[in-house]
């Protein structure tokens, strides 16, 4: 489980909790598997239960916070380890036109093999069993970066305008992606995001276009320790010759 999804189930635990008599506050705690201190140690109920179930185990969080505030509430331990990346350290959204499918599985492949980045696409990571638009919320809300491949009917799609709207709210680094003959036009705030251009001497550039992309995790602050953990990776940070 991600550590801002612990929190938001902590929080709500222990807000649910704090409003119980102390015995069973002790009591719930106690059948959950969490440590628990003796009631003269207790001076407020709250920041108590915040500091018992904190340092639990992410089935122990997830049944507690089950039981508090229902099944609806919380996602089930399945879903919480459910989710569209690899085992890569840097997550990255690519978000593109259904013309562009092709071109982003080359990106993505250029990405897992040399840079240590998972990239979800949703043409080829949606199962057709799921629901596909819960796993693409879940890879929004999980991703390090969205990468906008800005086709010429890029905004005509609700959901490329969405989720780069989407990325752009939880305040990650986004890239924009330009084809040449796609206009700085109808961009809203994308137009403040330098573009990556596509280079013809990179024949179709997908291995410039995915060290750019590296090159972004890296220098940004907000991406920078994880881009730290991709350099680790083997084969990682090769570089594309002659790229400035």
């Amino acid at each position: 489980m991600k550590p801002g999804e612990r929190i938001r189930l902590i929080t709500e635990a222990a807000d649910s909790l704090s409003k119980r008599p102390l015995a069973d506050i002790q009591l719930v705690l106690d059948q959950f598997g969490f440590r628990t201190w003796s009631d003269d140690d207790v001076d407020d109920e709250r920041s108590y239960c915040v500091w018992a179930v904190k340092d639990g185990a992410d089935e122990n969080i997830l049944s507690l916070h089950e039981y508090l505030l229902g099944e609806d509430a919380a996602p089930t331990p399945q879903q919480a380890s459910d989710r569209p990346w690899g085992s890569h350290p840097v997550a990255v959204f690519l978000s593109h036109k259904w013309e562009d499918a092709a071109y982003m599985g080359s990106i993505k492949k250029v990405l897992a093999d040399h840079y240590g980045i998972d990239a979800f696409v949703a043409h080829d990571d949606i199962e057709p069993s799921k629901k596909w638009r819960e796993v693409i919320k879940a890879a929004l809300s999980s991703c390090h970066v969205l990468v906008a491949v800005l086709h010429p009917k890029f905004h005509e799609s609700q959901w490329c305008d969405q989720e780069v709207g989407w990325a752009l709210g939880r305040n990650v680094p986004v890239v924009t992606v330009r084809r040449d003959g796609v206009p700085r036009t109808n961009d809203g705030f994308l137009e403040e995001h330098q573009d990556i251009p596509l280079r013809p001497d990179y024949g179709s550039g997908e291995r410039y276009v995915a060290e750019r992309i590296f090159f972004v995790v890296l220098g940004d602050p907000r991406t920078h320790a994880v881009g730290l953990k991709a350099l680790a990776e083997p084969g990682s940070a090769e570089p594309v010759s002659g790229a400035d």
